[in-house]
């Protein structure tokens, strides 16, 4: 009983873990993204992208025209 309650504990605090984790990422992801959108004028940020690619970007990115 006491090795089901350990195990189920563990299970939980991993998966609380990588919950937290990717919403990090994510935010992070998403938040780099905002930047670049909004630094077009700027050409600071989003040197190494086409500009046509921006409104696609904004949202899911193909892996080809992601640079972080």
């Amino acid at each position: 009983m006491a090795v089901g309650m350990i195990f189920h504990e563990i299970f939980i605090v991993s998966l609380l873990l990588h919950c937290s984790l990717m919403a990090l990422f994510l935010g992070m992801y998403f938040y780099v993204c905002w930047r670049k959108y909004r630094n077009i004028s700027k050409n600071d940020l989003c040197l190494s992208l086409p500009q046509p690619a921006w409104d696609k970007m904004l949202f899911w990115p193909p892996h080809s025209t992601v640079t972080l």
